[in-house]
């Protein structure tokens, strides 16, 4: 499958956790006409995998949720995807510590119930950290902001302040949860959409 953030075009794909990483790469790999036979998957000090190889290569990411593996690919200097549901923010959570009130009110605008509204706004966070590539390592929840969030059509499209810069983000609904994804900027392919 493929969704457009901010211009570029990430592939995606859900399988079962149980499915070879290789084979979920290989057929998300194929949206973008990339070819993974000559690279392989690492990850780096802080856990952000990557392709390595000769040549240019797309970022990837992976998160999972209730027996699902999630991947996705694109032409950008960072990605981040993440996976959030509702019932995961069932009390006690530590809400103070992770969203600020503006942020919470900007997700409940949206008709989004409480709990919802908290794995909103977590998925487009961790997506966001793991494009940056350090995931919570060197930057805690709080010191990142979901600034903005606007319905178009079917997806909801972000922004989240960071230390390192606004991080543009899109986020949709999958069954009762939310799935975001984040791209960073510094080198990209972008499309027409």
């Amino acid at each position: 499958m493929l969704i457009v953030c901010n211009g570029i075009q990430i592939a995606f794909k859900r399988a079962s956790a149980e499915q070879d990483q290789a084979v979920i790469l290989e057929t998300v790999c194929k949206e973008l006409s990339f070819g993974v036979e000559n690279c392989c998957v690492e990850k780096t000090d802080l856990g952000k995998p990557q392709f390595i190889g000769s040549g240019e290569m797309p970022a990837l990411s992976f998160c999972y949720s209730m027996k699902n593996r999630w991947a996705a690919v694109a032409w950008t200097q960072g990605l981040g995807i993440d996976i959030a549901c509702p019932y995961e923010f069932e009390q006690p959570y530590p809400v103070e510590r992770v969203f600020g009130e503006r942020e919470i009110l900007l997700a409940q605008q949206l008709g989004v119930e409480q709990l919802s509204s908290y794995a909103m706004l977590w998925c487009l966070k961790e997506a966001a950290v793991k494009a940056m590539g350090t995931g919570f390592h060197t930057v805690e929840p709080n010191e990142l902001f979901v600034s903005g969030i606007e319905k178009k059509r079917d997806i909801f499209e972000a922004e989240i302040a960071t230390p390192v810069g606004d991080i543009k983000a899109v986020l949709m609904a999958v069954e009762s949860c939310w799935l975001a994804f984040a791209v960073l900027q510094d080198r990209v392919r972008k499309f027409d959409v």
